[in-house]
């Protein structure tokens, strides 16, 4: 009996390390002011109890938009767009930069080598499609929330509430989508400068024989974010920027903030079509 007892919990103890880590991803957040936030990754928040120092585990691999809530007398609200890669731990710290709240990324490592969260609030997270609803409450009324489900409840307006303000995040439809498999793990140092195939770039004045400069330009090379939006930007039509943007991604040192080259696809069509090559 003794012995049945040992081996289900080890058992349990497989499963549970399983589902916590299978293709799944952990975000650490400190802000470095010491002001205390509530973090809402996919329009739901976390952590009921506001926290200077936050880490959630076990999300999804996949596209997702951060957004830090400061309840210090002021609403400060700073959004991040994410693309996480699989047994990954992202940390960010967030500091004063020109006046403004800002968070930057420090260290991305396989999960359990940071030393960073250690000795932090952990929290699960929470989805959509889960029965956690942190948004049924709110300080500011008149307001309403919304559900999981898609009904809408006007907030909780009783004394003593330290919930998000208002809550009013509805569901976006955001999903996950799947693997496109062409991310290069040898992409850890970038060129210096491209400028160089840049300026041959200009010089070519049909499409096709800039695109294929471009990428036997970068086929051995490594970029960083930035410059994938150089190199995008540098070309006119939507079809070919989709073409070199899913190149460049493949080839990002920093592949976390290939999302700020979404800003360069003002139709949805084509913007999401790039946004669900970047998402894993």
């Amino acid at each position: 009996m003794k012995k049945l007892i040992t081996i289900l919990l080890v058992v349990l103890a497989f499963n549970a390390t399983a589902q916590n880590h299978g293709s799944k991803s952990n975000i650490v957040i400190m802000d470095k002011t010491g002001d205390p936030f509530y973090l809402i990754i996919d329009d739901v928040v976390q952590n009921i109890i506001p926290n200077y120092q936050l880490k959630v585990v076990g999300l999804p691999a996949s596209y997702h938009e951060i957004k830090l809530l400061y309840t210090n007398g002021v609403i400060i609200q700073v959004k991040e767009h994410v693309t996480l890669q699989q047994h990954k731990q992202y940390t960010g710290f967030v500091n004063w930069i020109g006046g403004n709240k800002k968070l930057n990324w420090i260290e991305v490592v396989n999960i359990n080598q940071s030393m960073y969260g250690q000795n932090v609030l952990v929290v699960q997270y929470a989805g959509k499609n889960t029965n956690t609803c942190h948004l049924c409450t709110g300080v500011n009324p008149p307001g309403q929330h919304y559900h999981p489900d898609g009904t809408i409840h006007n907030n909780y307006t009783g004394n003593g509430a330290h919930y998000p303000p208002n809550g009013n995040y509805p569901p976006n439809g955001n999903g996950q989508y799947p693997p496109h498999g062409n991310y290069n793990p040898n992409c850890v140092v970038a060129v210096p400068t491209i400028q160089p195939i840049l300026d041959e770039m200009e010089n070519l004045n049909f499409a096709d024989k800039k695109m294929e400069y471009a990428k036997d330009a970068l086929a051995n090379k490594c970029i960083t974010a930035d410059q994938a939006y150089q190199i995008v930007e540098s070309f006119t039509f939507d079809s070919d920027r989709v073409k070199i943007a899913k190149y460049c991604y493949d080839r990002m040192t920093d592949q976390i903030y290939a999302n700020k080259l979404l800003d360069l696809f003002p139709y949805s069509g084509t913007r999401n079509e790039v946004r669900k090559y970047f998402t894993k």
